[in-house]
């Protein structure tokens, strides 16, 4: 039997209805998200190895999103193609160029995006990068110089 390949099977958009109960249905879709960016970033698309090098803004959700409840979670190509992304989209894309390099370099997944309650209410959230050596690290606020990057 042939293996189904991952990268034509997953969406690029991932939508949630957050609620009550609904952070592990978030964490999960966040995780299939990092999975498929990894997919494209170390397939044959020329997108930018890291949030920083790709230069993205940050976006922040509508506030009509806020009131569906909804959270959307893009491709990294949606994220290089407008240029910027949510703290969702740019944990996704972040951490997968950390695994990336990481079994780049004969080791195993490096990080993930975690979800973190937000001060602005039940409802609201924000997703930061978390390495597997417990540190955490938000593309939205914490810039790095090129030589810093994971893939460096």
């Amino acid at each position: 039997m042939r293996g189904i390949r991952a990268k034509r099977k997953l969406s690029t958009t991932v939508e949630v209805p957050v609620g009550p109960g609904d952070l592990d249905l978030l964490a999960a879709a966040l995780d299939a998200v990092t999975e498929s960016n990894m997919e494209r970033m170390s397939g044959a698309h020329m997108l930018p190895c890291c949030v920083n090098c790709g230069e993205f803004g940050v976006l922040e959700p509508s506030e009509a999103s806020h009131a569906e409840r909804l959270v959307r979670v893009r491709s990294a190509e949606d994220v290089a193609r407008t240029g910027a992304g949510t703290c969702a989209d740019l944990a996704c894309y972040d951490a997968a160029a950390a695994n990336i390099e990481q079994i780049r370099r004969g080791s195993q997944n490096y990080a993930f995006a975690e979800i973190l309650p937000d001060f602005r209410g039940p409802g609201r959230h924000h997703v930061v990068v978390r390495r597997m050596d417990g540190s955490t690290y938000d593309p939205t606020t914490e810039r790095k110089s090129c030589g810093d990057c994971p893939c460096s």
